[in-house]
């Protein structure tokens, strides 16, 4: 049986800093448009895009 510890050992990949700062990234590229939408009439996008684009950011950040 495998225990947490193990897999936190043999996990591979980025540290805690670095994959915290990927998705703090991820999650501003998704706010700049948000709050664009707020304060601006040219910026309209649909909930769709925001699903789409906020699974592809957090598949890449899991990719790492």
């Amino acid at each position: 049986m495998t225990t947490l510890n193990t897999m936190e050992s043999t996990r591979t990949g980025l540290s805690g800093k670095w994959r915290l700062a990927l998705w703090g990234t991820a999650a501003a590229l998704l706010a700049v448009p948000a709050i664009a939408m707020i304060f601006t009439g040219e910026v309209n996008l649909g909930t769709g895009r925001f699903h789409r684009h906020g699974r592809l950011a957090g598949d890449a950040v899991r990719k790492c």
